[in-house]
């Protein structure tokens, strides 16, 4: 029952119940087990709460910019692009625009390996 309980509480906070459709970071077309799929292990490993908490101390203006992203992939263990989709698109904190085609453009453009690389952030894992 615990084991319910704590899933019941994910898939709520990362907005599941009642819109399984939803995407997180609309990359190509997927089948909703996909989807759903994508949104479950992006709840459990960047919760809506901790991520919330993180993204808000580190705001200027209202958003955050691709360095303190970095910072955030960084402490949840995740690849930078689950996180920036993650913010973008649940917690609407990446400023301009965030069509997956135009952010993927920025993602290239900012080159995240590198950039973490040259910060020392070398124990993450991809997801």
């Amino acid at each position: 029952f615990a084991s319910e309980t704590i899933l019941k509480k994910v898939m709520s906070e990362a907005n599941f119940l009642g819109d399984t459709e939803k995407q997180i970071c609309p990359i190509g077309s997927r089948t909703a087990s996909e989807v759903f799929a994508d949104q479950f292990s992006s709840a459990v490993l960047m919760p809506y709460s901790e991520l919330s908490i993180q993204v808000d101390a580190r705001r200027k203006n209202g958003y955050v910019d691709f360095d303190n992203i970095l910072e955030i992939a960084n402490y949840f263990g995740v690849s930078f692009k689950s996180c920036v989709c993650r913010v973008a698109y649940i917690i609407h904190a990446v400023q301009g625009n965030t069509e997956i085609s135009e952010l993927n453009k920025r993602i290239r453009k900012y080159k995240p390996d590198l950039q973490r690389k040259s910060r020392g952030f070398n124990n993450v894992l991809l997801v």
